[in-house]
């Protein structure tokens, strides 16, 4: 394949991939790389539209670390080196487990994902820290929930019907699913008022 070629494919990719990219980042502004002609050799390039400069944009969880498009001519051979804008999911962020959270209506929303919650078991309520979070379809959602006090802990999920999903009664506490539908999906950490389990937990979500 020609080096034009490559370069012609690589043009349409960020065209078309890096608006949208940068639409769902929903930044607010970015700082495009001016347009005109660069030439080198016997290549042509005619506006880079769109694409971020380089460093980084963010916005959410998300971050965009913008590159410049660039090329190589040695003397010895030919050689075309890329530097595209890649679309990185941020660190997570922190949720202190709110009560009540007892009930599927009571749930406490996540807002986006990864995310870090820091909770406390009910005790001799017999209840659980439920935690609310939007999913579409074919969506994986993994989850990890880590205590010093494993007694009587039920790591368990629900699909927005409020049907038992998956659960997981052992430590280490770990469950995983796709989302057959869109909508609201739930996570419970539970345990049994005979546990009196009053201890605290750091559970982690995210998708993979």
């Amino acid at each position: 394949m020609s080096h034009k070629r490559v370069l012609l494919i690589l043009l349409l990719l960020l065209a078309l991939g890096l608006p949208a990219a940068a639409a769902s980042l929903q930044l607010g502004s970015t700082r495009p790389v001016p347009g005109g002609v660069s030439s080198g050799g016997s290549l042509r390039l005619a506006g880079a539209i769109g694409q971020a400069e380089a460093g980084t944009l963010s916005g959410g969880s998300l971050r965009l670390n913008g590159g410049l498009l660039w090329e190589i001519l040695p003397t010895s051979s030919e050689t075309l080196t890329f530097h595209l804008p890649m679309l990185l999911q941020g660190a997570p962020y922190t949720l202190n487990e709110s009560e009540p959270n007892d009930y599927f209506f009571q749930a406490n929303g996540i807002s986006r994902l990864p995310v870090r919650v820091v909770g406390q078991f009910d005790g001799s309520a017999g209840t659980g820290d439920l935690f609310a979070v939007s999913l579409l379809p074919g969506q994986v959602l993994q989850v990890r929930l880590e205590t010093d006090n494993p007694t009587g802990v039920q790591l368990l999920a629900y699909n927005p019907d409020m049907e038992e999903i998956t659960r997981d009664y052992e430590a280490p506490f770990e469950i995983s699913f796709a989302a057959v539908s869109s909508g609201t999906h739930y996570v419970y950490a539970y345990t049994p008022g005979d546990a009196a389990n009053w201890d605290s937990y750091l559970m982690r979500l995210w998708r993979p």
